[in-house]
């Protein structure tokens, strides 16, 4: 097998030679993966979840069907966490033979569920080469930063269009290439954590990255604000503040991202502004739906109504209050909408898992390592949004979550 060099830091030389293994490949096949994901509507549609398991389905057999020692690797460690998130598909299965009341959409979520699975484990797998993950992060950062420039571009410059022609809603709000303006300000929230790690982690030296770093978390920061998602926009700059605190980094640093959202504010968020102050209807029909989707809970506690059955089985017992003029597919809680489908057992499974794994992060020697800090960031942003929305159940919001998720686990604890 080919040889090459590969400058490793802290190394007397400078450099050492080392083999080319598919580990490199695999990652980066699934970086372009996480970056192409939001443009078919954030890969929201059930032919992109069939496509999407094809295509891990046949990467995973070719990575695993390979003979060497790099194969598993990254898996040892998470066999517990990896069996846990499994039990809600397995459980899915079981619906579909009378609990569901919609079982085709609730074996399309099977499917989708053990896509994304997979996604982590070939991950898993990939970020096992030690410094792997110090290499793709600059670009995954760089590959956000084009998806919030054409968010701009789209809004202010062609029109307020989509990729695929013209929006049909959140006119005026930008969406990228999401559907939904808090999905698209999901996506922008987890990139700005990136960019503030990154930039923590040259602020020291003379770096001229540094130069780079400013500007993307600048268009960024522009982009997530111009997308007026209030729980977006807010959860995203309080996690980049926690980003660079947890990096270390100086107040100076600090300060600077501060001052920064603040200017975007200013000159960007006067929409934002004024949907910030109108909150009391739009609180009142959010607590219309959570105390219908707590009645849901109620009556099927253990079985649940089958996974994606959520928008069947709430139409059903609606209460007439002043949003019935509203069709609702989603809780606006993943928390509630989970259990309300599979199950309040069942339901935890997806956020146990995803606690055992920060639990992991948090206890390991995190500080000044930029890919954990990430990790750990990005996992909590996910976790106080989903107490309010459904973002993070969009499919390109998820690629990008497990993704960012394995590449700080296997820093956190390395594997050979």
């Amino acid at each position: 097998m080919a040889t090459f060099k590969l400058p490793i830091p802290g190394a007397s030389s400078g450099a050492a030679t080392v083999r080319r293994d598919g580990r490199t490949t695999l990652a980066w096949l699934l970086l372009f993966l996480v970056l192409v994901a939001p443009f078919p509507a954030g890969s929201n549609r059930p032919v992109i979840w069939l496509m999407l398991v094809g295509g891990l389905g046949l990467l995973g057999v070719i990575w695993f069907s390979r003979r060497g020692a790099q194969v598993g690797g990254g898996l040892r460690g998470w066999f517990a966490v990896i069996a846990i998130a499994m039990a809600q598909p397995v459980w899915g299965v079981v619906q579909t033979m009378g609990l569901s009341i919609d079982p085709g959409a609730t074996l399309l979520a099977v499917v989708r569920m053990t896509a994304n699975l997979g996604f982590f484990m070939l991950a898993l797998e990939a970020f096992s080469r030690p410094g792997l993950g110090r290499r793709i992060l600059p670009f995954l950062f760089v590959g956000i930063c084009a998806h919030a420039l054409w968010g701009l571009v789209a809004l202010r410059y062609l029109g307020d269009v989509a990729p695929w022609g013209e929006k049909i809603a959140y006119m005026g709000d930008a969406t990228g290439a999401f559907v939904g303006r808090s999905a698209f300000a999901a996506y922008l929230g987890m990139g700005l954590v990136l960019g503030v790690v990154l930039l923590a982690e040259c602020w020291r030296s003379n770096n001229m990255a540094r130069v780079g770093y400013l500007l993307g978390i600048a268009v960024i920061t522009a982009a997530l604000i111009s997308t007026h998602s209030r729980l977006g926009v807010s959860l995203g700059i309080l996690a980049a503040i926690l980003a660079a605190v947890l990096m270390g980094a100086s107040r100076r640093l600090v300060g600077l991202v501060v001052v920064l959202a603040a200017l975007c504010i200013l000159a960007l968020g006067a929409p934002l502004l004024d949907r910030a102050f109108a909150w009391r209807g739009d609180v009142a029909v959010r607590w219309g739906i959570y105390t219908d989707t707590l009645r849901l809970i109620a009556e099927r506690p253990l079985t649940g109504f089958g996974l994606d059955s959520f928008a069947l089985a709430y139409e059903a017992i609606r209460s007439e209050a002043q949003y019935n003029a509203f069709v609702f597919t989603d809780a606006h809680s993943s928390y509630l909408e989970s259990w309300a489908e599979a199950g309040v057992i069942f339901g935890s499974m997806p956020f146990i898992a995803g606690s055992m794994v920060l639990s992991r992060l948090m206890h390991s020697q995190f500080r000044n390592r930029a890919r954990v800090v990430a990790a750990i960031t990005t996992i909590s942003l996910a976790a106080t949004h989903s107490l309010l929305d459904f973002s993070y159940e969009i499919e390109a919001n998820l690629l990008l979550l497990l993704f960012v998720t394995a590449l700080g686990a296997l820093e956190a604890h390395p594997r050979r």
